[in-house]
């Protein structure tokens, strides 16, 4: 990867981080922010309804670490298999978008919809690039 593709995805790696690290552990415990974990609590219990979440086999409790964990994964994926950890976190955003429009959150939505983008484009400087064949030397037979 070229120097100036590398500094850009670390930069929006780090932020991208920072902001599913604490997204995810303030919807797994209260040890953070008590206020935001009850937050949590209250809009989980609303998304698993509008989701019918319950269909799945699933409570709003469970939903809501459910999403957390796979929050806390694509941070530590992001580090070391960044393909990996950036669809993770675009799929979980593809998954918020859908609520927060249902729950008609608008500013959610304009907020995962950015993280959307910045995981898209850090998926798309991780992908591999194809290398130009290796010219071939004709041999000449005498």
């Amino acid at each position: 990867m070229a120097k100036g593709k590398l500094i850009v995805s670390i930069v929006i790696r780090l932020m991208l981080s920072a902001v599913f690290l604490m997204a995810g552990t303030v919807k797994l415990t209260d040890a953070v922010d008590a206020q935001t974990h009850e937050m949590m609590l209250k809009g989980f219990d609303t998304y698993a309804e509008l989701f019918k979440i319950d269909t799945l086999g699933l409570n709003p409790d469970q939903f809501r670490v459910f999403v957390g964990t796979l929050e806390v994964i694509s941070v530590i994926l992001l580090w070391f298999v960044p393909l990996a950890g950036s669809f993770l976190q675009v799929a979980v955003m593809i998954g918020a978008a859908f609520i927060h429009m249902m729950a008609s959150e608008f500013n959610e939505l304009a907020f995962v919809s950015v993280l959307g983008i910045l995981d898209s484009l850090v998926f798309l400087l991780h992908i591999p690039a194809e290398e130009a064949p290796a010219a071939t030397v004709e041999k000449k037979t005498e």
